[in-house]
């Protein structure tokens, strides 16, 4: 007897391999999964009429051209699975690589932040100092400007009393002594000379009477030195990197 019309169950199994074969991509073309489907691999046997090896046999032949279609697949499978580890073990490599730059990125970042905070306040403080500075620069000044007027300016009865400075009265009292002086020698002369006083040549005494050369030359007071408070800018960019993510730079 020859080979059995399929049966149901045959039919069954048939599209849904068919089926498979289509859902997983299993065939290269449609016309492999055609084969599958046109295969009666599952073609009964009249167990009757024949032996059970040669059912076998037959079952066998039927599905033996699948046998080299599943060594293919299976090759391909290892081969993708070897490549599939070659490539976790570079992905392991470079996200390695990546996690030891962003350590170094974060800490030059860190560094960064650090220089930049230090130059923010650095600034500030030698604004502050400059400021400070030119305070007590001016209260001095004044301080000391009061002073030396006091000291060569004219002054009050009781400070000249006291010697408390009063250089510029002192001056002028040396002065009119010293006038003074010179015209009690013309007078003396003119005495001791003729016997007695004439005002003509008093007055002539008088007019060549000189004191120049006890005139003080006072120094006069510097002049204010303008202080400026230098404008110290805030760190150039820093606005910008500091706190920004690592990957941004």
């Amino acid at each position: 007897m020859g080979l059995l019309l399929l049966d149901d169950r045959d039919l069954l199994v048939q599209h849904n391999n068919t089926i498979c074969c289509q859902e997983f991509a299993m065939c290269p073309s449609e016309g492999h999964c055609e084969t599958v489907k046109l295969d009666q691999a599952h073609v009964g046997c009249d167990y009757k009429s024949k032996k059970p090896e040669e059912c076998f046999a037959h079952a066998e032949s039927l599905v033996a051209s699948l046998e080299g279609y599943f060594i293919e697949q299976d090759a391909r499978y290892e081969a993708l699975r070897l490549q599939c580890a070659k490539f976790t073990s570079a992905v392991k490599a470079k996200v390695a690589e990546c996690a030891y730059l962003q350590e170094a990125v974060n800490a030059k970042v860190s560094e960064t932040n650090d220089w930049a905070e230090r130059f923010n306040n650095g600034g500030e403080a030698f604004t502050q100092k400059c400021a400070t500075r030119c305070a007590d620069y001016k209260t001095c000044r004044k301080e000391k400007e009061t002073q030396y007027l006091k000291i060569t300016g004219p002054c009050e009865s009781g400070d000249y009393a006291a010697g408390n400075g009063c250089v510029m009265n002192r001056e002028q009292d040396r002065r009119n002594e010293w006038e003074s002086t010179q015209l009690i020698k013309c007078m003396l002369q003119h005495y001791c000379e003729g016997g007695h006083f004439e005002e003509e040549l008093l007055e002539k005494c008088k007019k060549q009477i000189k004191s120049c050369h006890l005139i003080i030359d006072y120094p006069k007071v510097p002049e204010l030195i303008p202080c400026e408070i230098p404008t110290c800018e805030a760190c150039p960019g820093c606005d910008e990197c500091l706190d920004r993510p690592y990957y941004q730079y």
